[in-house]
């Protein structure tokens, strides 16, 4: 998904903290091995992080309930200075007249911008976004806020990636009005010893 960054009102998320960083790690793996291709979290790795591709130890989030135990998390992967997706051109369809007015209609309904040719998209990622709760309103607004905090960092678009089957892509349609760009992943098993291919494609 990619939806507009826009600012939210009250913040539930707080940066990590050193001592926090072992409860971080085990409630990401307690929870991220439930999806397929998830990556598994090592303290060590999140030490080692030192900002090159665009993510370090203070781009983490975390939510606690008020029993001080971990909701939820984030991280915010802002790669812009290593890797940019850039405007070549547009279809006829998309020509500046056009492009102009729905620049205007998604200025007013709060959607995402499309950019002249030959700019940038000012993106950042929400990446590692584990929750507890089942609620989709509260994720939601977690997602928001993430939204919020992009916006702070000089960004217009929030990237979000999720299993088409999870509950919430249904709410982030809902609410956040993003573009959804659709990616199919085979898997082939070759025999129960052998680790799987993945072929990737994007669906236009």
């Amino acid at each position: 998904f990619a939806f507009k960054a826009k600012p939210s009102p009250r913040m539930m998320a707080q940066p990590i903290t050193q001592e926090a960083i072992p409860e971080m790690v085990d409630f990401y793996n307690r929870h991220a091995h439930q999806y397929d291709f998830a990556p598994t979290l090592h303290r060590e790795w999140l030490h080692a992080l030192n900002g090159e591709t665009g993510l370090s130890l203070k781009d983490f989030y975390i939510v606690k309930d008020s029993s001080g135990t971990i909701k939820a998390m984030f991280a915010l992967w802002d790669q812009r200075k290593i890797k940019q997706t850039v405007i070549r051109g547009y279809a006829p369809m998309l020509s500046s007249p056009i492009r102009f007015l729905y620049n205007v209609y998604a200025t007013l309904s709060g959607n995402v911008v499309l950019p002249n040719s030959a700019e940038a998209i000012e993106q950042i990622y929400i990446s590692f976004f584990i929750s507890s709760s089942k609620e989709n309103d509260w994720n939601i607004r977690l997602l928001r806020e993430a939204s919020s905090l992009i916006q702070q960092r000089g960004a217009d678009v929030c990237m979000i990636a999720f299993d088409v089957k999870d509950s919430l892509c249904e709410a982030i349609q809902r609410t956040l009005k993003p573009k959804r760009y659709l990616t199919h992943i085979d898997s082939v098993f070759l025999d129960q010893e052998t680790a799987y291919k993945i072929t990737v494609g994007i669906l236009k």
